[in-house]
């Protein structure tokens, strides 16, 4: 009886210790869906903010030239540059590979940090490029004016976004080599 009470005992602290080391890894895996829906959340209102920053654009263009400075048409996309919308496109594929398990999962994941992350750096390399041509320090003064992070024409919106990616791709990352590495 006691030997089959030590074994009982064996078992239950055996199956109580895999709970244990399967929690982080639920945890981790539960943060990293929580954290690709904020970077969604997050991307969604820098479009909806550059959106918004059109619309009140084109507004006062036309007050303009309903007071008679101008003309009301700017020949021109509402978006100055598409870059929130590709990167909008990359999370949200992000998001559906952290709903899904398995290689469809891993490889949208994949796609999207991969995506949204290279976009990011064209992006930057936008503004030092840039500030390369600037040829006085009013210019670049106005430049850095412009920018949030070294984005041009980025808001504190795109900045966390930034973080956020970054965030996840050295989760991602770190999960990827703890699985290479497993054995």
């Amino acid at each position: 009886m006691s030997a089959h009470g030590t074994i009982e005992i064996a078992e239950a602290s055996n199956s109580q210790g895999s709970a244990i080391k399967s929690e982080p890894l639920r945890v981790l895996k539960s943060s990293r869906k929580a954290l690709a829906l904020i970077t969604l959340l997050l991307a969604s209102l820098s479009l909806a903010w550059q959106v918004y920053q059109a619309y009140e654009q084109r507004v006062e263009s036309q007050r303009m030239h309903e007071q008679g400075y101008g003309s009301p048409c700017d020949l021109g996309s509402f978006l100055h540059s598409p870059v929130r919308l590709i990167i909008e496109v990359f999370i949200i594929i992000l998001f559906v590979g952290t709903l899904l398990r398995g290689v469809k999962g891993a490889l949208l994941t994949s796609v999207g940090l991969f995506g949204a992350g290279c976009i990011y750096v064209l992006w930057w390399q936008d503004y030092f490029r840039l500030a390369r041509i600037v040829e006085s320090e009013t210019d670049l003064r106005l430049l850095r004016d412009a920018c949030r992070g070294y984005l041009y024409g980025g808001n504190y919106f795109d900045v966390s976004v930034a973080i956020l990616l970054l965030v996840l791709i050295v989760l991602y990352g770190s999960w990827t080599l703890k699985w290479l590495f497993r054995y």
